[in-house]
């Protein structure tokens, strides 16, 4: 099931405002929400899956949540709140 929005990068564009992600975190991000490994993270976004780890720790922090889990819920509720808005 798909809970992230098929607009890629407007997503990608929103995650710095909100979070203060930068562009390779909101990526990273993106995959995260779409349940994807530190690996195949890595090889979609072109990062070793030591890189990618490194990322969600930080996205984790910044969004101020626990784990993968709490931050791809995070994310769906703030599509859903972005895609309800006149």
């Amino acid at each position: 099931m798909r809970i992230l929005p098929q607009d890629f990068d407007g997503f990608i564009r929103a995650l710095p405002e909100l979070y203060g992600l930068t562009e390779t975190e909101s990526r990273v991000a993106f995959w995260l929400a779409e349940g994807k490994t530190n690996w195949e993270i890595g090889v979609i976004v072109g990062c070793a899956a030591r890189t990618a780890e490194k990322h969600v720790e930080r996205i984790l922090d910044k969004m101020q949540v626990e784990n993968r889990t709490a931050a791809a819920v995070a994310l769906a509720v703030m599509v859903r709140a972005t895609a309800s808005q006149p």
